[in-house]
C-alpha cells in the first residue's frame, strides 16, 4: 500500500498520515489494530458494489486518552508533533488537501501554511477546553 505513513517515537505511534493519492491492492486495509480507540481503514470497492445496510452495536468503551482524526478539505496544514510529557517537538508534518491523519498519541499543534478547511472526528463528549485538554504553548 502506498501513501500511507506511520509517525513513531520512543517505541509508540504517534500517528498515521493517509496522503490523498494513497493506493491500495486488497480491498480492506485496516491501518490500526483492533484495541485503538478509533478505527482507521482504507477499503476499495468496484462501481455496483454494495455494502450491506446496517447498524451498530451499542458497546461501551474506556478510551484511555482522547484521539483525533482530520481531514484537510483545501489547502495546506503543518502539524507539530510532541512527546506530551516532556513537551520536545518529535515530528514536523506537512498535510495538503486531501490528506488525513490519525492522531494517537502524544502531544499536537497546528499551523496554517495556507487557508485550510479541515474536518475533525474525536471522541465526545467535548467537555470544555479548560476540561479536555493541556495547552502549553500560547
Amino acid at each position: 500500500m502506498q501513501g500511507i505513513e506511520q509517525i513513531a517515537a520512543g517505541g509508540r505511534l504517534l500517528a498515521i498520515i493517509v496522503r490523498a493519492q494513497v493506493t491500495t491492492e486488497k480491498k480492506y486495509n485496516f491501518l490500526t489494530d483492533q484495541q485503538n480507540a478509533l478505527q482507521l481503514g482504507v477499503s476499495s470497492y468496484a462501481g455496483g458494489e454494495r455494502i450491506v445496510s446496517h447498524a451498530h452495536l451499542q458497546t461501551e468503551v474506556t478510551v484511555p486518552s482522547g484521539q483525533e482524526f482530520i481531514l484537510v478539505k483545501s489547502g495546506k496544514l503543518r502539524v507539530l508533533l510532541y512527546d506530551e510529557r516532556t513537551r520536545e517537538q518529535l515530528s514536523v508534518q506537512d498535510l495538503a488537501a486531501g490528506d488525513a491523519i490519525l492522531l494517537i498519541a502524544g502531544g499536537h499543534g497546528f499551523e496554517v501554511l495556507e487557508a485550510c478547511q479541515i474536518m475533525e472526528v474525536k471522541q465526545g463528549p467535548y467537555l470544555s477546553k479548560e476540561k479536555d485538554k493541556v495547552v502549553w504553548d500560547s
